[in-house]
């Protein structure tokens, strides 16, 4: 299975761009000596701790997760990283890393935290049918025709942070630096994707049965599922977001340090109180023909194999540091300048 095999040098190292098996970046001790690299970008446990991480992730092959449909990255760097071997940047890696420990430290919530009601980690999945015929797939997952006597059925998987199903709540949490969660508070609420994905978690729970695994964490949490076939949607959707200095959580007023231009140039801090709106909740009705071709969209990409477009000139940021970049990445095989460029004649040839 493709994956995170190792490290990219960063700019600033003798080595920079070259590519290396998490081994020779953590380094080994033989009969005596350390063989390994001998100016390490980042502590070797640390790496070595990363790239553990990245193994335990369930986000691979052709699964297709509510945090995919949101647009913010590129398509074609996660199409790229299921189907190829993966050396990335130590500071790429380390921003799921962080995610994944704020996670964890909340996972471990005392037991009163159950008694409130709170489900954690809870996986759901729902099949999404599409008027078209199934994929016929070989041994080996590759798809070789199709079926027109069934219908194509799309999985849509996500795990949420916390879910309360005696209080109808759903609340997901946000990592982010503090200057966005100063953003946030200031702007007054959340992301549109953030609205966005919290409202697919909430349709994900509403098309989730209740099966028989899952009724002792039911009664657990206080819920009696007596007479419910799906879980209960929730009513409430919360953002958390959760930085270094600051939380900030919409639907509440509450006060934060900000960083402004002082009297006499420089920095200084001052308070707010700042209200950040309630996430809307949308009908779900409404989030499912939002899903719907989304889904159907990396379904064609994961799937059948077809590449997506590599992101416009005003993303181009994105490809700075992309490991896949064969202009910043030695054993890089895409080529976003050339292919916008590609892009950018044809559209001049098709115009006149």
């Amino acid at each position: 299975m493709p994956g995170l095999r190792g490290y990219v040098c960063p700019p600033g190292v003798p080595t920079a761009g070259r590519r290396n098996e998490v081994e020779w970046c953590v380094g080994r001790v033989v009969e005596g000596t350390f063989v390994g690299c001998p100016h390490p970008c980042v502590s070797p446990p640390l790496l070595g701790k990363m790239h553990a991480i990245e193994q335990r992730n369930h986000h691979k092959g052709c699964y297709i997760s509510a945090s995919m449909l949101m647009g913010t990255g590129c398509p074609r760097q996660v199409v790229y990283e299921r189907t190829h071997d993966l050396y990335d940047y130590p500071t790429r890696r380390f921003w799921p890393m962080r995610g994944t420990l704020m996670h964890a430290l909340i996972e471990d919530a005392p037991a009163s935290v159950v008694e409130g009601g709170w489900m954690q980690e809870l996986r759901l999945s729902y099949w999404l049918e599409y008027d078209e015929p199934a994929p016929i797939f070989d041994a080996n997952g590759v798809v070789q025709g199709f079926d027109p006597t069934q219908k194509l059925r799309v999985e849509l998987g996500g795990t949420t942070d916390a879910y309360n199903p005696v209080r109808l709540r759903l609340d997901d949490f946000k990592s982010m630096g503090d200057e966005k969660a100063e953003g946030m508070a200031l702007a007054g609420h959340a992301k549109d994707a953030h609205e966005a994905q919290a409202n697919v978690y909430r349709l994900l729970v509403a098309r989730t049965k209740i099966d028989d695994a899952m009724l002792p964490r039911l009664r657990e949490v206080g819920f009696d599922p007596t007479g419910h076939e799906y879980l209960p949607a929730p009513e409430t959707l919360t953002i958390q977001g959760v930085s270094m200095m600051h939380l900030v959580q919409t639907g509440q007023e509450q006060e934060i340090k900000v960083k402004i231009p002082g009297p006499r140039g420089g920095l200084r801090t001052e308070r707010r109180r700042c209200r950040v709106e309630a996430v809307r909740v949308w009908p779900l009705a409404e989030t499912e023909a939002w899903v719907r071709p989304r889904v159907y969209q990396w379904y064609r990409w994961l799937v059948l194999g077809e590449l997506p477009p590599v992101v416009p000139e005003a993303e181009k940021w994105l490809c700075a540091s992309c490991p896949f970049n064969a202009d910043v990445a030695a054993g890089g095989i895409c080529h976003p300048v050339q292919e916008r460029l590609r892009a950018a004649l044809t559209d001049d040839l098709i115009v006149e």
